[in-house]
């Protein structure tokens, strides 16, 4: 597919020019993804749906995310095992 374009001269002629339509690029999208795949660990959990919506009730009230959650719970988990 090609993108036409018309541009008029200051001396009233007009030229017509075609130009390539660009494709966009899933570059950024890959070096992300293996990004994220070299930083990250990917970790799937199957739950009730009460739990889930006692859960993101919690983050929605506290405006955490998933990640933050798990690491506050996990915070509160290893202070209660402190004498």
């Amino acid at each position: 597919m090609e993108i036409n374009v018309e541009i008029k001269k200051k001396d009233g002629t007009t030229e017509k020019l075609n130009y390539p339509e660009k494709k966009k690029s899933k570059t950024s999208a890959e070096v992300k993804n293996r990004y994220n795949a070299k930083t990250y660990k990917r970790w799937n959990v199957a739950m009730k749906p009460e739990l889930y919506d006692m859960i993101e009730a919690y983050c929605d009230r506290e405006g955490l995310s998933r990640p933050q959650f798990l690491a506050r719970a996990i915070e509160m988990l290893e202070q209660e095992k402190r004498p």
